[in-house]
């Protein structure tokens, strides 16, 4: 969105700080800080949170604070999907949009693919350039787009799940 080297680092540290203290179990006095921190760095970069009031970035500081020690979200954020990866016993097709901001192919398609690797079972890995979250064609990557794109799921996303389905050997019952 256009934010300076120096708010970048500060966008990139705040939230980092936040979820590890909520993994970690901090109570909600620790975590604030590191909400508003957050907060802050996302308001000071632009965008919706720059204009604002202080009241309602203090009521989203709360909300925040209250998600991320929801027992879901903590067991979410603790969470290694390794084992379970390993642990199949089917072909597996893995995708990812490489402007996904939420499931960054860069953290994640390496290690997904090794665990099915380690599994020993059919896989297709796939990662699709300039496509979100959603696998819809974006710019950034950012959620704003979702609602904003004419696209639903990209086409070529959609031939390869189906080529893929229609691929695999009928399995005994």
């Amino acid at each position: 969105a256009g934010a300076s080297g120096e708010a970048l680092d500060a966008i990139v540290r705040a939230p980092a700080a936040f979820v590890d203290a909520a993994a970690a179990g901090r109570p909600a006095d620790e975590l604030r800080p590191l909400g508003e921190a957050l907060v802050e760095s996302q308001a000071r970069a632009g965008g919706p949170l720059a204009s604002m009031p202080a009241a309602g970035r203090a009521r989203l500081v709360d909300g925040l604070v209250r998600q991320m020690q929801e027992p879901w979200m903590v067991r979410f954020m603790r969470l290694d999907p390794a084992p379970a990866l390993r642990a199949l016993r089917c072909p597996v097709l893995a995708l990812f949009g490489e402007r996904d901001l939420q499931v960054l192919p860069s953290q994640n398609e390496a290690p997904v693919a090794a665990a099915l690797k380690e599994a020993g079972v059919p896989a297709t890995v796939k990662s699709f350039p300039g496509l979100n979250h959603l696998f819809q064609p974006a710019r950034r990557g950012t959620r704003d787009e979702y609602a904003t794109s004419d696209v639903t799921c990209d086409p070529a996303v959609l031939a390869l799940v189906g080529d893929w389905i229609l691929a695999q050997p009928p399995r005994s019952r």
